[in-house]
């Protein structure tokens, strides 16, 4: 098992490789098994999504799971996705 993660950057024009570099930061702080080793990027930011986050804003884990799975099990599976650009780290 390893950390995967879906993400919406802050910037939408903050490119792939930027993501990547700030993932190869933090990473660089934490232990191996908290590192993200495979991520994706989410097509739109989860607010604009129905249902994915309380009204305080918190996230909705199941329905983020449910909404998801597919992509996460991509993840974990090493496959390619089809539906928007992924990269594994080191």
């Amino acid at each position: 098992p390893f950390c995967v993660a879906l993400i919406s950057p802050r910037d939408p024009q903050a490119c792939d490789e930027t993501i990547q570099q700030s993932l190869d930061r933090s990473n660089a702080h934490l232990p191996d098994y908290a590192r993200i080793r495979r991520w994706f990027r989410l097509p739109s930011r989860l607010t604009d999504c129905a249902q994915m986050l309380t009204q305080n804003g918190r996230p909705r884990r199941q329905a983020i799971a449910t909404r998801f799975d597919e992509t996460i099990d991509g993840l974990y599976s090493g496959h390619s996705l089809t539906d928007g650009p992924f990269a594994r780290t080191a």
